[in-house]
């Protein structure tokens, strides 16, 4: 399986530069975030100000780094490629509460811990 060959050269080229541990820990981590799509734990947190009192989903993804836009936001969510708690966001008019405290996931790597103050 050409998959099995790619974990073998990667971990040989981890321990090469580094030691075994280090490959085996590389190995399992990527095992985890995508074969089991766990989350990872060392989120980046980022902490965005709600004025009104909640914000429209394209604005968190856009103030959190997601996206580059508001627009890319949204054809995003028009995608299906949003997340927020690990529950797909099904309208653009989505909005997050201040007080709101979670996981911004926007397609399959790029993944947030936000809080809304």
């Amino acid at each position: 399986n050409p998959r099995d060959v790619k974990f073998e050269l990667a971990r040989e080229l981890v321990a090469r530069f580094h030691d075994e541990a280090a490959a085996a820990a590389a190995q399992e981590a990527f095992v985890n975030r995508f074969a089991k799509n766990e989350i990872p734990e060392d989120l980046e947190e980022f902490r965005i100000d709600a004025p009104d009192g909640a914000l429209g989903i394209a604005h968190v993804l856009k103030a959190a780094g997601l996206v580059a836009s508001t627009s890319e936001g949204l054809r995003m969510v028009d995608g299906g490629a949003v997340k927020v708690d690990g529950e797909r966001v099904a309208s653009r008019d989505f909005k997050l509460a201040r007080g709101f405290s979670g996981i911004v996931q926007a397609g399959k790597r790029r993944i947030v811990k936000v809080v809304l103050v």
